[in-house]
């Protein structure tokens, strides 16, 4: 009987359960060519396990018809291998290790029972998505020759990491781990000659489905479900945590210790707000649905999302009181531990701990100490200085800190507006890059960053070689930024990026506010004169088409570039569709408001030029002409002596277009006006009868007739019908009067 037949208590549980495959198994020759021709890049294996081709290339395109024929006519190509990640799909591998990988002499079978698996994921209420993964009609699932499984899927809607640990035992030996960008899974039918110690196991690579093409059907995940796998998987890591450094008192930890140490409070706000508070009235105001209760958790759905369709987050797991949320689509991070202080500050101060702490203890949380009139002018902020008739201030606040006065603006020295890029982009402030995806954003940028890092940038560093940050989430940095940046004529000892652990493609969790003060550690250490976010909404706590999050976020990076002399550079997206430059950047208008200087960009169909120009650019004299560059491909050798290209900027002078003008003849401006057309006579249609109608069901009957537009067609086309509209919490009704 095959497995997935088997009831669950009986899954891997014992030793490999014989297998039953569909009649004729194919061979390695068919077995190749089929999973050639089902959308997967495929490669030959040899012995030990190693491949007998150069294997890079087909990282980004994959063997041709006619390579695979000859690749398995040949003698010493005995095994075949799938490339996981974006080349097959954003494929992922997961696998879960056979007890014979750390000790030849056990039982050939899983190290983590897949019956705990599904144990786990019920718990979490992911048992439909355990189904779908593990044991469902369409997985993709093989025996390994110590005993393991691999199991296969795609990923929607979010790239696929690279080759990643999710568990190790108690030894530090790995239990759990992937294959995703970047890395290569050996496959069915694989003999055991191609291992790298056949002496010692009994069979090669073995499919448990009942298919022998379930590479024709591989199941996908969307994002949620992805991070979800993952988290889940991480949960049976074994290996003790390593000791952590705790820090001073004196230091605000984020979103765990509530107020600064000091002498103020017996019980600080924080504190108490974590032992009186419940969990619905922090999160309900926000539109977080109670789905259910089970084993001490409790589970709930994120807002947006239908209870019916799952939950996105747990509290209480594992007895600690915290929230964990799985999604990807809240304001909370992913994966962690959250206090109710910590979602406290997220939601309502955009997770500013000393903001949150002081709302708390004006609301009666905390306990404080009795404190003379000295101490309480130390620690607070005083009231505005008295002024006498003779201008003098009264006596009694000398003491006070943070004292507000008023000073006649001839006390303050002009100062001229001083260019990181003359009369483009002003010194130590922010300043965004904006326009539609292709437009040549990202790469002028690297192109005008190899400049200033080589001191060739006309402006304030003319003649002088400055170091610059980059925060780049978007792009994967050995295969995108840095072949751009190198070819961009770019210094790539003074351009730095972002890391965990050494490597370049894991990059730590960058929010601001919550992350300001680690951020000027860094400019100062490594004495940035530039910093580049690409995209800089990825750094934003709220939304972006909330104008008080944005404003937030666009004016502490102000405040940081002027506190440390460091040019704040981020990239920003367009919306689709045409229109004013000032009104199509993505989100609320604060993104251009709140921006010292902005550069639009765009793309001139009829020349393939793209084309910039300053939209903004505050106190100073800009060149506001537009200009033309294109996007030749450069020739690099990589690491691996291969040789590959990347983008170059090289400059076309002054345009004869308008960026403006490039916008506005956008033809999906067209195509907007049409789905905005269609979308309202579906509404009249909808409300013709007066009934209040919610948002979600009228969402859910426009996806039944196949209409799914953006918020932005829902919103005109709600306009354009006159359709009223009032709210409940978090929940909209719409009708027609």
């Amino acid at each position: 009987m095959n497995e997935k037949n088997i009831p669950v208590t009986t899954i891997a549980t014992g030793t490999r359960t014989p297998i039953i495959l569909a009649q004729n198994p194919l061979d390695l020759r068919e077995t190749a060519q089929l999973m050639q021709a089902n959308g997967l890049s495929i490669l030959p294996i040899g012995a030990s396990k190693k491949t007998t081709v150069r294997w890079k290339e087909y990282q980004q395109i994959p063997a041709t018809t006619d390579q695979v024929k000859a690749w398995f006519n040949s003698p010493n190509n005995l095994g075949v291998a799938v490339i996981t990640g974006a080349v097959s799909g954003n494929l992922e591998m997961l696998e879960i290790e056979g007890a014979g990988k750390h000790n030849p002499n056990a039982e050939p079978k899983p190290a983590i029972p897949l019956n705990d698996i599904y144990t786990a994921f019920n718990a979490r209420g992911a048992g439909e998505l355990f189904t779908k993964v593990f044991i469902g009609n369409e997985v993709w699932s093989e025996y390994t020759p110590s005993g393991g499984r691999h199991f296969y899927y795609r990923v929607q809607g979010t790239p696929v990491l690279k080759n990643t640990k999710l568990a190790c035992n108690a030894e530090g030996e790995v239990v759990i781990e992937t294959r995703g960008e970047g890395g290569y899974s050996i496959v069915a039918p694989t003999p055991k000659e191609c291992h790298n110690q056949p002496e010692l196991i009994t069979s090669g690579w073995e499919l448990t489905s009942t298919s022998p093409t379930p590479w024709a059907h591989i199941p996908t995940v969307n994002a949620e479900e992805y991070q979800m796998i993952h988290k889940i998987m991480q949960s049976f890591n074994q290996m003790p945590e390593p000791e952590k450094t705790v820090a001073p008192a004196s230091v605000l930890m984020v979103g765990q210790q509530a107020l600064i140490e000091d002498d103020r409070w017996i019980v600080r706000p924080g504190d108490d707000f974590n032992n009186k508070a419940s969990w619905s009235e922090i999160i309900e105001p926000y539109g977080w649905q109670f789905n259910y209760q089970a084993n001490g958790q409790e589970f709930w759905t994120r807002p947006g999302k239908d209870v019916r369709e799952g939950a996105s987050a747990t509290i209480n797991y594992a007895g600690n009181g915290c929230l964990w949320v799985f999604s990807s689509s809240t304001c909370f991070p992913i994966g962690q531990s959250i206090s109710k202080f910590w979602a406290y500050a997220i939601l309502n101060h955009n997770g500013d701990g000393k903001a949150s702490a002081k709302a708390l203890a004006e609301k009666g949380y905390g306990t404080p100490k009795q404190q003379t009139e000295q101490e309480r002018l130390a620690y607070s902020v005083a009231e505005p200085a008295c002024v006498s008739a003779e201008g003098g201030t009264v006596e009694e606040n000398a003491g006070a800190k943070n004292v507000i006065h008023m000073i006649p603006l001839s006390e303050i020295p002009m100062k001229r507006v001083e260019y990181f890029w003359q009369d483009f982009i002003a010194l130590n402030t922010v300043t965004l890059f904006s326009g539609k995806g292709g437009c040549g954003k990202s790469t002028y940028l690297a192109y005008l960053m190899g400049k200033a890092s080589k001191g060739e940038l006309d402006g304030a560093y003319k003649g002088t070689p400055i170091n610059i940050g980059i925060y780049s989430v978007e792009d994967n940095m050995a295969m995108v930024t840095v072949p751009r940046y190198k070819v961009n004529g770019a210094d790539l000892t003074r351009v730095r990026t972002f890391t965990l652990d050494r490597d370049p493609d894991i990059f730590p969790t960058l929010k601001v506010p919550t992350h300001i003060n680690q951020l000027e550690e860094v400019i100062r250490t490594h004495n940035l004169k530039a910093l580049v976010f690409d995209p800089i909404a990825r750094t934003q706590i709220g939304k972006q088409d909330k104008a008080q999050d944005v404003q937030e976020l666009i004016s502490e990076l102000v405040r940081l570039a002027t506190r440390t002399e460091c040019t704040i550079l981020g990239v920003h997206h367009n919306k689709k569709g045409g229109g004013v430059s000032d009104e199509i950047m993505s989100g609320s208008h604060q993104w251009r408001d709140s921006a010292r200087g902005v550069i639009v960009f765009a793309e001139d169909p009829d020349t393939g030029n793209k084309v910039f120009q300053v939209n903004k650019l505050n106190g100073g004299l800009a060149d506001t002409k537009p200009y033309a560059f294109q996007l030749v491909s450069v020739e690099y050798v990589d690491c691996e002596g291969e040789v590959s290209t990347a983008g170059c900027v090289k400059e076309q002078g002054e345009s004869q277009v308008s960026v403006e003008a490039l916008n506005n003849r956008m033809p999906d401006s067209v195509e907007h006006a049409t789905k905005v057309g269609t979308l309202s006579g579906f509404l009249r249609d909808q409300l013709v009868s007066g009934q209040k109608v919610t948002r979600s069901e009228l969402e859910k009957r426009a996806r039944e007739a196949g209409i799914d537009e953006n918020k932005r067609t829902w919103s005109r086309a709600l306009k354009d019908i006159g359709a009223k509209s009032e709210r409940d919490g978090n929940t909209y009704s719409y009708w027609i009067e």
